[in-house]
């Protein structure tokens, strides 16, 4: 072989070895890049939000990320599938088994919600299956997402719907159960809602209809309200508009109160709704008319009678007065047929001199305004008028409302009633300074009096006789100082009671078997009875 043959072969062999040298140089580079680019990657999604767990099938590895280790509260070094599911609730593990073996098998990806073995996490799972350029599988993946505070909200959302679901029907049904016609209505006046007793006034079974061609309910009286009418004046007034309507239920015309009532009145009036109903009046108005009739009846018994009687209503107005309250208190019957204020009336009096003497007008007259909103009972008075002229006033509560005032003129009575107390007072006079013991009793058998010397002979309870008993309580009060024997009792108590029967017979009695008196009767003209007790010497 020639020198220079050898000496390219030793070139060449030379260039092979340099080759070989920057080919190896070459992959160890690529090693190395490979490495770092492979711990960059594991950084990057070790900051991922979600944990993930996933199954390399070259080689065959299970790997766990560190977030998704904290999430279950792994504390472990090797973790293994097993281990994950260790940290699931029973449910949850069956049914996350169940779903990566579909996606093993059949690659169906999948997303459920799991719980942790406490049922304090939920857990959205997601499975997807990571492939090559060519096909070929080489990863499945786990990703794991805490939702718990996330599904705590729509459960809460869910059961505040359920909550507001259950009023509003709650509602509507009470709405259905009531005994009137209810109504709601758009800001554009057709209705929105009605219960079942409008349907019933409507003449319609089907509510659905009645909302959607907005069925109106029909008035079939003289002057027909259309309530659509009232509730656009309702709407546009942002007030209450009632009125009187006539509708037909089971065949009969009755009549209801029909009222349309404007919501949301804070805003615009394009953006207001209403709210109506329509109530039966025909029982109300059937008592109304008996009341009424009753009343007149009643002021017609009142116009008869010879007290003066005034009835005032609630708002101090009069609403009734008979020709005996115009002539007592000398008022023109025109001006009192225009219901004057019972304020007016006392000024009217004041002015023509007709009311008791009172040292403070504005006073007085409060006082007698007072009763309307104080009084809750009846009172009487007496009313001394500057003429001489005296009333007896009855002030009373009115049944239906305000009070009722009656006047008595008691002039001539009371003074009769003070000329008899005059007397009484001369004749109690007159008893006191008898020297002998004396008594009066009434036309009922009740003592009215006694005198000093009665006291002095028989020592009695003082305290008994200021009771006013009755005749034989009186007489039985005697026994301890007439008689001690039980025996001897009855028979002095005839005696007693036949001397007080016949004025003419005049008993002796014994007090204390020491002292001796004469006892008498007189039967007065009044049917009342006088006993004496004097002494006999």
């Amino acid at each position: 072989m020639s020198l220079s043959i050898l000496l390219y072969m030793l070139v060449f062999c030379l260039i092979a070895v340099i080759s070989l040298l920057f080919l190896l140089m070459r992959a160890k580079s690529r090693q190395i890049f490979l490495s770092e680019e492979n711990e960059k990657m594991m950084e990057i999604l070790s900051t991922v939000p979600s944990g993930y767990f996933y199954f390399l099938y070259k080689p065959q590895i299970e790997v766990c990320s560190r977030r998704l280790a904290v999430l279950l509260g792994i504390y472990e070094k090797r973790i293994s599938y097993a281990t994950i599911l260790d940290h699931l609730s029973d449910k949850s593990r069956t049914l996350l088994d169940k779903k990566l073996e579909e996606l093993q098998v059949k690659g169906r990806e999948f997303s459920v919600i799991l719980k942790d073995k406490n049922e304090v996490l939920r857990l959205m799972v997601k499975g997807t299956r990571s492939s090559d350029i060519d096909g070929h599988t080489f990863a499945d993946i786990l990703w794991f997402s805490d939702v718990t505070d996330i599904l705590s909200q729509s459960e809460l959302n869910e059961q505040k719907a359920e909550a507001y679901q259950k009023q509003s029907s709650l509602f509507l049904t009470a709405l259905d159960g009531l005994p009137y016609a209810v109504w709601m209505r758009n800001s554009d006046m057709s209705l929105g809602y009605c219960n079942l007793e409008y349907l019933k006034l409507a003449g319609v079974d089907n509510r659905k209809r009645v909302l959607d061609e907005s069925i109106e309910l029909s008035d079939c009286s003289k002057n027909k309200v259309n309530p659509k009418i009232l509730a656009i004046a309702a709407k546009n007034t942002g007030e209450i508009q009632s009125h009187n309507a006539v509708f037909v239920q089971d065949k009969t015309p009755k009549l209801y109160e029909l009222s349309e009532i404007p919501l949301n009145t804070d805003k615009d009036v394009d953006n207001r709704y209403t709210i109506g109903f329509a109530k039966s009046v025909q029982q109300t108005e059937e008592l109304k008319q008996s009341l009424d009739n009753y009343v007149s009846a009643q002021h017609e018994v009142l116009a008869g009678l010879e007290s003066a009687i005034a009835i005032f209503k609630a708002d101090g107005h009069l609403d009734f007065y008979n020709p005996a309250f115009s002539q007592i208190w000398k008022l023109e019957n025109d001006w009192l047929d225009t219901k004057p204020s019972y304020g007016a009336i006392l000024d009217r009096l004041r002015e023509k001199r007709l009311l008791p003497e009172a040292a403070d007008f504005i006073r007085f007259k409060h006082d007698e305004l007072n009763v309307f909103s104080t009084l809750t009972t009846s009172k009487e008075d007496m009313m001394h008028l500057p003429s001489g002229q005296i009333l007896k006033r009855f002030v009373m509560p009115y049944p239906l409302g305000g009070i009722v005032m009656t006047f008595d003129d008691v002039t001539d009575r009371v003074s009769l009633e003070r000329s008899f107390n005059e007397q009484l007072e001369i004749q109690k006079s007159m008893i006191n300074h008898m020297p002998q013991g004396t008594l009066f009793f009434d036309n009922v058998g009740r003592l009215k009096a006694y005198n000093p010397a009665y006291v002095s002979l028989f020592k009695p309870d003082e305290d008994f006789l200021r009771s006013e008993p009755l005749l034989m309580e009186f007489i039985d009060s005697q026994k301890p100082v007439l008689c001690a024997s039980d025996d001897v009792w009855p028979l002095l108590k005839d005696k007693i009671l036949i001397a007080i029967e016949d004025s003419h017979i005049v008993a002796r009695l014994k007090i204390d078997d020491k002292i001796t008196v004469v006892f008498k009767s007189v039967h007065l003209p009044n049917g009342g009875l006088l006993l004496s007790y004097e002494r006999d010497n």
